[in-house]
């Protein structure tokens, strides 16, 4: 099976993120109603998107090319046998 991505067309110049740059800073930046562009690479989160912008990653050759990965720090956890709980957890 394969799977086709539609070609998104920005409407102006969108702001490039490249891989390895401070993704939440960059958004923090840009004006209201950006449009950002995730170049190719891996991305790490977390960061917070604004209402009104726009996100969108690279294709190339029908291959989608930035992958983002949401992803939080999880802390406060002990191990009680095979169980982990989180010592903030509510009972």
């Amino acid at each position: 099976m394969a799977f086709t991505f539609p070609i998104y067309t920005p409407a102006g110049t969108p702001i490039l993120i490249n891989a390895g740059d401070n993704v939440q800073s960059i958004i923090n930046a840009a004006p209201a109603n950006a449009e950002f562009k995730f170049g190719a690479g891996t991305f790490v989160g977390p960061f917070t998107p604004r209402n009104g912008d726009s996100y969108y990653g690279t294709v190339t050759s029908n291959v989608l090319t930035s992958k983002i990965i949401g992803s939080t720090t999880l802390t406060g956890f002990a191990s009680i046998g095979c169980l982990w709980r989180n010592s903030m957890e509510q009972r």
